[in-house]
C-alpha cells in the first residue's frame, strides 16, 4: 500500500529516526517518428540558414558604411590639402606686399618736403 505524503507526515518516527527524502525523475523521454525528426532537421536549417543570412546582411551593411566613411574622409582631406595650398598662397601675396611696401616706404621717407613727418605705414 501506497501512502501519500500527507499521510507520510503523519507518522510518528521514533527519536533519531532520519526521514529519506526519495527524489524521482520525472523527465520522459519521447520517441518521435522519423518524418517529426526530419521536419525538425529541415527546420533547424531554415533557422541557420536565415540567421547567417540575417549575418551577412549585417556584415555587409557595416562594409557599405565603412566605404561610405572612407569616401568621406577622402574628400575632406583633399578639401583640407586645397585649402592649405591656398593658404601658402595667400601668405606668399602677403610677403610680396610687405617687400613692395617696404620697398615704397624709402622713397616717400625722403619726400618728407610735402608734410613736416615722415610717412609711416599705420
Amino acid at each position: 500500500m501506497m501512502m501519500t505524503m500527507e499521510e507520510e507526515s503523519k507518522i510518528q518516527h521514533p527519536p533519531g529516526h532520519h526521514q529519506q527524502e526519495i527524489k524521482i525523475d520525472t523527465r520522459m523521454t519521447f520517441l518521435m517518428p522519423e518524418d517529426c525528426r526530419a521536419r525538425q532537421r529541415k527546420n533547424r536549417r531554415i533557422m541557420l540558414h536565415t540567421k547567417a543570412e540575417d549575418t551577412t546582411n549585417t556584415v555587409n551593411n557595416c562594409l557599405r558604411i565603412a566605404e561610405n566613411i572612407r569616401e568621406d574622409a577622402t574628400r575632406k582631406l583633399d578639401t583640407l590639402h586645397q585649402q592649405g595650398q591656398q593658404i601658402e598662397r595667400t601668405h606668399q601675396v602677403a610677403v610680396e606686399i610687405d617687400k613692395d611696401l617696404n620697398r615704397g616706404e624709402k622713397p616717400l621717407n625722403s619726400l618728407g618736403g610735402m608734410s613736416s613727418k615722415p610717412w609711416k605705414p599705420k
